[in-house]
């Protein structure tokens, strides 16, 4: 019986995060299962090459580089075989039937995969076939081939890797046999990592040969034989143990690549520049570097001999694209005739000078000349028009020559770790440049001709002397990010370590460039006079992040709670002052339901509202709890605030949405294959491992895109930040190696804003974009949309209520014109005293309608998205838009007030006081100090109230005349009440206090706790237990038992004069919110739905036909307890005696609104129709507080001379006596 209807607690959904998959084979291979692929052998790496991948990878990745246009070559895949635990099963069924049905060939011809069955031999079957094209028998036991392989006569491609094929010497045919020189169609030859010794002797008999890999096969020598397959164009020798090249190689003069990345090659044929189509030499170059030992290498590094041990023949290659010398220890090179070089590398050097007949190479696009020793940059540089991409930083020149200018074609341009001090003007002329680097030199300042580029997209000017920023930045629009990284990279506009004077330190140091290009808008927000500070109340579920931000507003720095043990009790506040000196008092408000009963005690109709929601696990679902209850709760008791709705914990978002993208993925990958091949399990549980490969190759394309060059072993970004001031000339590195990578109403105005969010859902869909190198993306397809939806729904839910207001505003002029109408003044009918008392309270309906019309909450239209956490997303914006609202006129007036100095300092003297609140007579005996009184020590009252310093409720009556001078000794007064973990807190176990303050035994406090849990009932030994850490002595609890019940939060219960049982048995306070007890037997023993014969019966009829705010039953029920003598409580109801008369109060639903009714019963009906009259006066001042909410007072026809009595009574007010507002 005294308990309330508690809310039930929201879980929240954490956001899950994507993990990585295995690689897939690609789509058009019938694989049956994933496969173990033979260990790579391993060897020692010198030290700069550390950050290397396996020589296996960085085969891959230089093949993929040295491609035409810089583009990436497809590598073919090797087979996986079947895992452990479905290898037998599999086996047996490749038994039965010896391959899949077969993909064809571009001429018809079948595709064969027979890789990972385990054979040791081919089957006949097999054999027999005639239109077999390209057959893979890799991953399987084969020592040797059957003869009859040559009757596969159209055979084009063949694959043999990972097989035990036989061959002891150069003319052992045992694996291979001779007869294979018949398969004269055989293009493609794979043998790769069969433990060959020696190249099986059968191979140089294919002379149609196009490509052949026998790559990781320890075979030391490539014999001259090569000579024989003139029609190779490429050849893959990786890991084949050999160190040089036959001269007969020159006879493959159709020959483009050559891979031979894990070799240590120390010499090369004279032959080689005789093969015309040569392209592509893969080679590590730093294996020449054999020769030169320390003592050579510090000559070198003198320039008192020159380099001479990278053979001259490298620079002889006519056809060759790209030429990789980085850490070779060059200091000098011969003449170049490589004319067809695209792409040049020679970072890393002791090169002084730039080579002069490098200025012959007109198709050159990429030059890497970083980390050497070149004291100028040549005139001549301005000649290399085809170049795309220019790298010299980490050198010692001074000056940037005018030349430069003629690049047209430039787009990145890295010229970091110099000693550059100024740029000439002629740097206009790079229209195209995209990438600037100019961090660590001495750059004075910045020509305005920079403002031209406006191509830019990453400006790095860290750790310069620049002072002042051109003032026509703000012309470089794809500058759209600042200090941020892409793909490990730096990224957008980059100012630290500058002694930037314009824009000070608070301006430029932004994510946003805007923030820069915004300047101006800063200092008006400075130049702003007698701006004060105002209050921010955020609001929001529990564990939406409000505290996060509130800590990271007032703490400049990201500080996350610790998940649901640190969620806020009831209100925590936080003075916030910003870089532009604006000043906030936060309101982090406690987001569990618990504090819906609290929570309107601090809201404030002139502060600005943030209203928080978890983006990362929002659903449509979640919508009435993380935004809908509290647009309804501002509605009420803060009318006309300003709201601005903040989606946190953008961070988790990103992975959350890669999931989404992954089971998208998934889903067309399943539906684009046949249906023969989707009725199996083995294929089934390939599935994920498709999808993965897939989006695999959507991030080599993309970082192919990209065109940079990335470390193999990845960064986290915190580690890159880390490393930029002492390696900032590498942040752009070479483009070689770039692989990686509740109510009704809720349901219908989610269903009003959901058409316009599916649009935007489309929209975002359409143009969405994957950030590769997994950082947080602000603005994601998913956060736009939810934003959208968000917003959306929120003003559809204000649009809806209004119209409600608008509907009821009608019908209440509608029947007010109805009894003026009827209404007949010059008659003395006691109906007329009826309908003069009707037409009273519609007027007061009329006026709370047009004020609740007037003045609706605003809600601003655009969301901002952010996180708290370390990556600070989107904070930067957000505090600049704060600051543009508080100097807004129109939406906050009273913030821009001139406030009279000794106002502050009676607020100084009244913190002083350490006493829980202050009287008014105290008050003003301490403003006589201040000559402050009458209207000015209100006026100075408010405006302490506005700026959060004290809390004041002048409207209230009996709180009107004392001032909270300290809020927080109040808020901490409620939270020892009122907490979210109020059933951890009681345990008799855990929680000393109980016994220690309270002096309870264990089965005493089982009866204390369960009297608590069900009633709200609080005894003294538990009420001393609540207040333990405020230390309070008996006085002060005493007088804290007048002061709670003012708030209309409890009522206390009297001590009788001689107590009748134990302490713990009598309640001394009742809490009606902890009231869960909902029996409606119990009513029906007390109260006779028929009241008997001589019972005289008065019901009124409170209605809130638009909303009912949570709590407010339960504050109905705290108020009455001064006109009651006895009472029992239920969560919805209280029935209650007073001498004669039995009191019923009950709350009903009533189609989208609900209804409080009162019952009074007695003998005498003067008698009830007083008691009554007390209610309606007591219930009718406890309403007039929620300055929204719309009520109205009805009354039985059989009752209705009550109306004209309660209508004429000068006590019983209907609507709020206003003061003029200063």
């Amino acid at each position: 019986m005294a308990d309330r209807n508690k809310s039930p607690q929201r879980g929240r959904t954490p956001s899950i995060k994507a993990s990585p998959t295995p690689s897939s084979p690609p789509r058009g291979k019938r694989t049956p299962s994933p496969s173990k692929k033979s260990p790579t052998p391993s060897r020692k790496t010198s030290p700069s090459q550390k950050r290397r991948t396996s020589p296996s990878v960085k085969s891959a990745d230089k093949n993929r580089k040295l491609s035409p246009k810089g583009k990436k070559t497809p590598q073919k895949e090797s087979k996986p075989k079947t895992p452990p635990s479905r290898k037998s099963s599999s086996l047996k069924s490749q038994r039965s039937t010896p391959q899949k049905t077969p993909d064809l060939t571009e001429k018809g011809l079948k595709v064969v995969d027979m890789s990972g069955q385990g054979m040791t031999s081919v089957p006949a079957s097999l054999l027999t076939a005639r239109d077999i094209g390209e057959l893979c028998l890799a991953s399987n036991n084969l020592r040797s081939l059957p003869l009859d392989i040559r009757r596969l006569t159209h055979l084009t491609k063949l694959d043999l890797s990972r097989n035990g094929i036989r061959c002891t010497s150069p003319q052992d045919f045992g694996g291979l046999p001779s007869e294979m020189e018949q398969l004269t169609g055989l293009e493609e030859l794979k043998i790769s990592e069969c433990n060959l010794p020696f190249v099986p002797p059968a191979i140089w008999r294919l002379i149609s040969l196009r490509f052949l890999d026998i790559s990781r096969n320890k075979i030391n020598v490539l014999l001259p034989d090569i000579g024989n397959l003139t029609r190779l164009q490429r050849l893959n020798l990786q890991q084949t143990n050999i160190s040089s090249l036959p001269p007969e190689i020159a006879f493959c003069q159709d020959l483009e690549d050559i891979l031979l990345w894990g070799n240590s090659i120390e010499s090369l044929p004279e032959t080689l520049p005789e093969m015309p189509k040569l392209r592509i030499m893969a080679i590590n170059y730093r294996s020449f570097c054999g020769v030169v030992d320390d003592y050579m290498e510090n000559l070198l590094r003198k320039g008192q001999i020159k380099s001479e041990h990278i053979p001259v023949v490298v620079f002889e290659l006519p056809s060759l694209e790209c030429l990789d010398l980085e850490s070779t220890k060059l200091n000098n090179l011969p003449d170049v005739y490589n004319l067809a070089l695209k792409e040049f590398y020679l970072c890393r050097n002791f090169l002084q000078t730039i080579p002069t007949s490098i200025y012959n190479l007109k198709y050159l696009s990429v030059l890497d000349l970083s980390n050497n020793l070149m004291l100028n940059l040549p005139e001549d540089i301005g000649r290399l028009r085809s170049l795309q991409i220019l790298r010299v930083s980490q050198n010692m020149f001074e000056k940037v020559p005018p030349t430069i200018g003629l690049l047209g074609n430039l787009e990145e341009l890295n010229m970091a770790g110099n000693r550059i001090r100024r740029l000439p003007p002629e740097i206009r002329g790079l229209f195209k440049l995209k990438t600037l680097v100019l961090a660590q030199n001495d750059i004075q300042s910045l020509p305005n001709e920079i403002c031209d580029l406006t191509e830019l997209e990453t400006l790095d000017l860290t750790d310069n002397s620049i002072r002042q920023l051109p003032m026509k930045l703000f012309q470089l629009s794809k500058l759209k990010v600042a200090h941020s990284y892409r793909k490990y990279k730096k990224y957008g506009l980059w100012l630290y370590k500058n002694p930037l004077e314009q824009p000070p330190p608070q301006v430029w140091r932004t994510e946003k460039p805007e923030h820069i290009y915004d300047y101006l808008k800063k200092l008006a927000i400075i130049k702003t006079e007698n701006l004060q500070r105002q209050k921010i109340l955020l609001l929001g579920a529990s564990q939406s992040g409000k505290t996060c931000l509130a800590n990271l507003l007032a703490l400049k720095k990201s500080s996350l709670t610790e998940g649901l043990d640190d969620r806020t009790r009831v209100l925590q506040t936080m003075l916030w002052k910003t870089e532009n000196n604006v000043e906030f008092m936060l309101y982090d408000f406690g987001g569990d339901d618990t504090y819906l009963i609290t929570t309107p005690l601090f809201l404030d109709s002139k502060a600005l509202v943030l209203l928080v929601y978890n983006c990362a696990s929002f659903t449509e679902e979640d919508y009435h709890g993380a935004i809908g209850q509290w647009i309804d709760l501002l509605n009420t008791q803060a009318p006309g605030a300003v709201v601005k709705i903040i989606a946190s914990q953008c961070d988790l978002l990103q992975t959350s949405q890669q999931l989404l993208d992954l089971e998208k993925t998934q889903k067309s990958e399943s539906e684009e294959l046949p249906k023969e091949e989707t009725g199996t399990k083995e294929e089934e549980s390939i599935k994920d491992d498709v999808t993965t490969k897939v989006n695999a190759v959507t991030e080599d394309e993309e970082d192919e895109k990209g065109g940079t060059k990335t470390d193999e072993s990845v960064k986290t970004e915190q580690e890159v930040a880390e490393t930029e001031t002492t390696a900032a000339g590498n942040d752009q590195e070479p483009i070689r190696e770039s692989n990686n990578g509740k109510e009704t109403d809720g349901v219908t105005q989610q269903d009003t804003a959901r058409s316009e969010a599916d649009q935007d859902q489309k929209d975002c869909e359409k143009n969405a974009g994957r950030a590769v190198s997994g950082r947080p993306v602000t603005n994601t397809p998913a956060e736009n949309t939810y934003a959208r939806y968000v917003v959306n729904t929120a003003q559809s839910q204000l649009k809806n209520y209004m119209k409600g207001v608008t509907d009821e505003l009608n019908r209440v002029l509608s029947e007010k014109a109805k009894v003026e109408k009827s209404l007949n003044r010059t008659s003395s009918d006691p109906a007329n005293d009826v309908a003069e008392a009707a037409l009273k309270l519609l007027r007061v309906r009329q006026n709370k309608l047009e004020e609740v019309r007037g003045c609706p909450v605003r809600i601003l239209p655009d969301v901002s998205v952010i996180s708290s956490s370390d990556s600070l997303e989107g904070i930067a914006d957000l505090v600049d838009e704060i600051e543009h609202l508080a100097i807004d006129k129109d939406l906050f007036p009273h913030a821009q007030r001139s406030i009279p100095g000794h106002w502050d300092r009676l607020c100084g003297t009244l913190k002083k006081k350490r006493s829980l609140y202050l009287l008014w007579d105290e008050v003003e005996e301490m403003a006589q100090t201040f000559r402050l009184q009458g209207k000015e020590l209100k006026d100075c009252i408010h405006y302490l109230h506005d700026v959060g310093d004290v809390l004041w409720y002048e409207d209230v009556t009996g709180l009107s005349e004392i001032v909270f001078h300290c809020p927080l000794k109040l808020v901490d007064i409620l939270a020892s009440l009122y907490r979210h973990d109020i059933t951890e807190f009681m345990d008799f176990t855990k929680n000393k206090i109980f016994s220690s303050k309270g002096g309870l035994t264990e089965e005493e406090f089982e009866d204390v706790r369960e009297s608590f849990h069900k009633h709200g009932q609080v005894c003294r030994p538990l009420l001393n237990s609540f207040w333990f850490y405020q230390k309070m002595d008996n006085l002060m609890i005493e007088d804290l038992l007048e002061l709670l019940p003012l708030l209309d939060l409890c009522y206390a219960v009297p001590e009788p004069d001689i107590p009748s049982c134990r302490l713990f048995c009598r309640p001394l306070m009742v809490l009606p919110w902890y009231n869960t007890d909902t029996s409606d037997k119990d009513i029906g023993e007390l109260w006779r739905k028929i009241p008997l014969h001589n019972e005289k019966e008065l019901t009124v009829i409170y209605s809130f036909p638009l909303y009912f705010p949570v709590g407010l039953f339960q504050k109905m029920s705290a108020s009455i307890q001064d006109l009651v003598l006895s009472r029992t409580d239920w969560s919805d109801a209280v029935f209650a005696t007073a001498y004669n008369e039995q009191v019923l109060m009950k709350k009903y639903e009533h189609g989208k609104g609900h209804l409080v009714k009162i019952f009074v019963r007695g003998l005498e009906f003067s008698a009830i129709e007083e008691l009554m009259k007390e209610f309606v006066q007591v219930i009718n001042s406890m309403l007039i507080r929620y300055p929204g909410l719309y009520w109205t007072l009805d009354i039985p026809m059989k009752n209705m001379r009550f109306l004209s009595v309660v209508a004429k009574s000068p006590t019983v007010q209907f609507e709020l006596t206003k003061t003029p507002d200063v």
